[in-house]
Parts: structure tokens; sequence; C-alpha cells
């Protein structure tokens, strides 16, 4: 069924070895079998150590899900792996993680509602509503210096890959004179340094992050009102602002859109839009994905789910992807966990009723949290106590898992702070515009793919957000589909040293060539 590239001493080595034949199998799913998680490791370090590269391919079926390769440039030993089986506690995000969006009517409803506002509530000329969306110029993770009124892309050591002032790209020499000659701002220096610690702090007046798809759009409003003021400065034969002042509105305008309570009370045109038309920007979760959260759970394993949503957004986007007992996947659910610091405060539990939380409803943090209930806000060290009492063991037994798109807020958070004791996997759907992913037909390549700032994970240089996951997640993988698996004791392997899985970008691994 497989051609196996491997010379012949390497072959008779494994033929040998029966639990080596047995790891071949765990790789193959046409020969999987249930396995100790440790024996696919000792069939990367076999031919880690004859110094050969192998590729595995399945004739027959070549698709997505039936491919597998490594090489060991780097030696197996290096390389990141991963089973669902050394974890008693799995825990995911729901925006972009368990549910996904319509990136292309999302992206374009977002830039909507950000810009009416401005128009409407802050008064700001209706020339703006002209204005059209370039999807080229938007990208999660880039950074926003609101004081200069430029747009930066950073790499992994906080330095500066692309700039633009505006919607104009910088020259090398132009992003040098503003920022010196390490090409780096200090003020993005000094945030990245402790995320979590700055995350509300003082520097969040001057700079702002773009994680996530929720905040991408305000990237392309910014810089379109900055081009506006320059340009009246011309036409008036001015100098341009030394200092810009449009971020605090901006900032403003990305509140006014996604505060919980707009949700309730209709004052969002965002959340108006989606529940008039949830078809519209809401994907349905695959049946693969919610019968193996249902396997999780029966395999004994604690599963929960923290999502910075409140309580009656989460229900409604969750109601419509993951079906109306959704509530029933998991053994808790916080709601509006305002990540990062939930994993670092104390701040108490509040209960909810008919989707919205109970006034005077605090539970101590000293107290315990029941299972099988909705909660509101709380911290991870009473959730992880109380999950860990479900499986009979101390918090400091219990090995624990998060998966989510978020890389400062999923991934970096639970895993830097290390009083968490928590693993992580990334998702990145950035990983389908690659070129190595083309055979994927991935839908939202279209607003999701910019040859303007290059690739996600490398423009010349790896990114911060490259480091982030190779420094962080166990993982990195496109779609939770990818290893929603129902043999829990598969091992997923990359084939990379910085977690991609099941290749990494292309972009990156030629830059790392």
């Amino acid at each position: 069924m497989f051609t196996n590239i491997i010379n012949k001493s390497i072959l008779s080595h494994y033929k040998q070895n029966q639990n080596l034949c047995a790891g071949l199998r765990n790789f193959a799913p046409e020969y999987r079998t249930t396995l100790a998680p440790h024996t696919c490791r000792n069939f990367c370090a076999l031919f880690s150590s004859h110094g050969k590269p192998i590729r595995l391919v399945n004739k027959n079926n070549n698709s997505k899900n039936q491919y597998y390769k490594y090489s060991n440039s780097a030696g197996m030993k290096d390389y990141k792996q991963f089973c669902f089986n050394d974890y008693d506690v799995i825990g995911f995000d729901l925006d972009a993680t368990l549910l996904r969006y319509n990136l292309s009517e999302m992206l374009p409803l977002e830039y909507e509602c950000l810009r009416h506002f401005l128009v409407d509530v802050k008064k700001y000329p209706k020339i703006l509503l002209k204005c059209k969306l370039n999807c080229e110029f938007l990208q999660k993770g880039l950074i926003l210096d609101g004081e200069r009124g430029n747009v930066l892309k950073l790499g992994q050591e906080t330095e500066i890959l692309r700039a633009t002032h505006g919607t104009k790209l910088l020259t090398e020499e132009e992003i040098i004179n503003i920022y010196g000659e390490k090409r780096q701002w200090s003020v993005a220096t000094e945030f990245f340094q402790d995320i979590v610690t700055n995350w509300n702090g003082p520097l969040t007046k001057q700079f702002r992050m773009l994680p996530d798809c929720f905040d991408t759009p305000a990237a392309m409003l910014f810089a379109q009102i900055i081009d506006f003021l320059d340009d009246e400065a011309k036409t008036e034969n001015k100098c341009p602002p030394d200092v810009y002042n449009i971020w605090p509105d901006v900032r403003e305008s990305l509140m006014h859109t996604f505060a919980r309570e707009n949700f309730s009370n209709g004052q969002s045109l965002y959340f108006n839009a989606l529940r008039a038309e949830p078809e519209r920007y809401i994907l349905h979760t695959s049946d693969k994905v919610l019968q193996w959260l249902k396997t999780l759970r029966a395999s004994g394993k604690a599963v929960f789910l923290i999502t910075g949503s409140n309580i009656d957004f989460a229900n409604f986007t969750a109601s419509y992807a993951l079906g109306n007992d959704w509530q029933k996947l998991f053994d808790s659910v916080v709601c509006y966990a305002r990540k990062p610091i939930f994993f670092t405060s104390e701040r108490p539990y509040l209960k909810v009723k008919d989707l919205d939380e109970v006034a005077g409803s605090e539970i101590s943090t000293d107290a315990e949290i029941s299972l099988n209930t909705v909660y509101s806000q709380g911290n991870w060290l009473q959730l992880k106590a109380a999950l860990a009492k479900k499986l009979c063991k101390s918090p400091d037994e219990v090995r624990c898992l998060y998966m989510g798109d978020n890389f400062a807020q999923d991934v970096y958070a639970p895993t830097a702070i290390k009083s968490c004791n928590i693993d992580t996997i990334g998702l990145s759907e950035e990983l389908l515009v690659e070129d190595n992913y083309t055979s994927w037909n991935y839908e939202y390549s279209n607003v999701l793919q910019s040859a303007f700032w290059g690739s996600y994970f490398c423009t010349d240089k790896p990114t911060y957000w490259s480091s982030i996951i190779k420094k962080y997640a166990k993982l990195c993988v496109p779609l939770i589909d990818t290893i929603a698996d129902s043999d829990l004791n598969r091992v997923f392997c990359s084939y990379n040293t910085d977690g991609y899985f099941p290749e990494p970008p292309l972009t990156l691994e030629k830059q790392v060539k």
C-alpha cells in the first residue's frame, strides 16, 4: 500500500523490531492499531539515527488526511510530537476554533460596522463611507503605531519587517529613519516582553495589536484615515501632523462593535447582522469534530470550553454551529473569560441564568465550582481544581491541553505562565494560503492571502508569531478537523522543529533552508 523510500539497512533494522512496525501503522491510517504513544516516538528515533530522509506516500489515496512525510534534517528527536492520550484535561476556544466564520462575508461586515460608527457617532466625514476594503491590506497580527499613523509587521525579535504610513509602504530607509538602525519600536518591544502583564496596561494607549479576524479590518480603516489627513494637509500646503490622534476613535469603534451588552440591546450593527443572517456568516462545525468531542468525554477525559464571548452571543453562535445541545459536549463552559487575564487572575466566577450574569452571584475563589454548568468570568486555578476532582486526581497531577487561534491569548499565555501548567495547540487558517496547501482548496484565500504583507509566518525573516508557535505550541494546525481523530492513541508528529502539522508553511521552510 505504501511506497517507502528507505535504504536497505534501515529496512532490515525496521523488520526486526515489531514495535516499530506498529509505529509505522500508527502513522499510516490504513494500518493503524491502538498503540502506546511512545511506540511512534521510538519509530521516529530509529530513522533519525540513520541520517536518511523518509517519505511515506499512500499512492492509492493522496488526500490531505492520508499524506505523511518525514525529514530528519534536524534529527527526529527535535521534532514535536503529540498524542491526546497524554492529557487528562482538554480545552478549547470557541471562535475560529470549534466554530468558524465565513471570512469572505465576516471581514467586510466588520469593516462596515467600524466605519459607520466613526461617521455616525464620531462625526467623521461621510467620504469615509466611499472607501473600499482592500483585503490585501489585512493580516492577523499586525501592530498599529497610533501616534505616528503607521502599521507594522514584526519579526521574531520584534524588529520591523515591513511597515506602512497610512496605506503607503515605507522604504527600508524610511523605517530606519523612524525607528532606528535596529528597526524596533520601543513600545512594541516592551509590550512583548510580557504580553499578559501589559495586556490592559498604559502601553495600549499608544499601541494596538490586531491578533485575530475580529480586529484586522481596523488596520485598513486606520490607514485610510491617515491617508485622508495627509492628503488634506497637502492640499492646504501644510505639513502632516506630528502626532495623529485618531487611534482612540478607532479603538472606541472596536469596543462599541463588540461590546458584550450590545448583543442583547441591539446597538451593534455587527451583532444585528449576525442575528439576522447567521447562515451568511457562521459555518456549521463538521460532524467529525462533534463526534470527536463526544469521544474525548466518553474516554474519561475532562473537556472544557473557555471563550471571551458573553454567554448570550456564545449561545447564539454555538447553537448554530455545534447544535442546540452544544453545552452537553463539555464538562464546563466559561464565557466572558477575558483571556489572557483569565490564566493569571483570581477573579471570581459569576453564575449565569437566562443567558445573563446573575448580579451578586460571585463565587469565592476558595470555593469549588460545579461541573456541567455555564459560568461567566472566573479564573483558571478554580476550573482546573474542579476538573481534577472529577478525575479523582490532584490539580498538580492532571496534564492539561488548550487549543485556540489567538496566539497571544490561547498559546502564549497558558504556556508562558508556568503556574498554569498547560500545553497548547495553535490554529491558523493562514497555513491554508501557503503554496504547499493549495490542494486543500481553501475557500477564503481571496481574503486571507496578502501579497502586500507577505506570508503570516515569514516575510524575508520569520515573523514574531511564528516564533511564538515555535516556542510555545505543541503543534500548529490549520483547522481543528486536522487533528480530530477518534483514535486518541494516534501520535501526531510534525516533520519540522516548529511543530506545524501536517506541513510547515512553504515560505518559512524556504527561509530556514
